[in-house]
């Protein structure tokens, strides 16, 4: 974790293999930009909240959650890419998020308006839980 660290400005991912916990950059006040590792599956609850300077982020396809107020605060996000913009949910349940079940598909999220994915996450639907929905296969 590096919570509250001030020298932190930018972070790349490389194709690592990470977990991050909640509140993994809480409150990093000069973090602009991160772009998050091709394999991470979750964001985590409180991940980047406080973070008011962070204005670009990059959410790969792997990513099949985004936990409550992950983004909370972070007034300065203009620019939200998504990996794959199909799919996504939003609920107020933690139970109905981890089931993957329930709650209320996010519309227009876009893979060329990145400031309308930004208001998304933090102002629309920052204090619930995202997830994407399991796609039953056809038989």
């Amino acid at each position: 974790m590096i919570s509250y660290c001030e020298a932190v400005e930018q972070v790349e991912f490389a194709g690592s293999d990470c977990y991050f916990m909640a509140g993994s950059f809480e409150g990093c006040a000069n973090l602009e930009y991160i772009k998050l590792p091709h394999r991470l599956e979750r964001i985590p609850d409180n991940m980047f909240r406080h973070c008011s300077s962070l204005k670009e982020i990059i959410i790969p396809s792997t990513v099949k959650s985004i936990g409550k107020n992950a983004f909370s605060e972070c007034s300065g996000l203009t620019s939200v890419t998504f990996g794959d913009i199909n799919g996504w949910y939003v609920t107020e349940s933690y139970v109905d998020a981890a089931k993957k079940a329930g709650g209320t598909a996010v519309t227009t999220l876009s893979s060329t308006d990145l400031a309308e994915n930004a208001n998304k996450l933090v102002k629309e639907y920052a204090d619930r839980y995202w997830y994407k929905q399991k796609y039953k296969k056809k038989k």
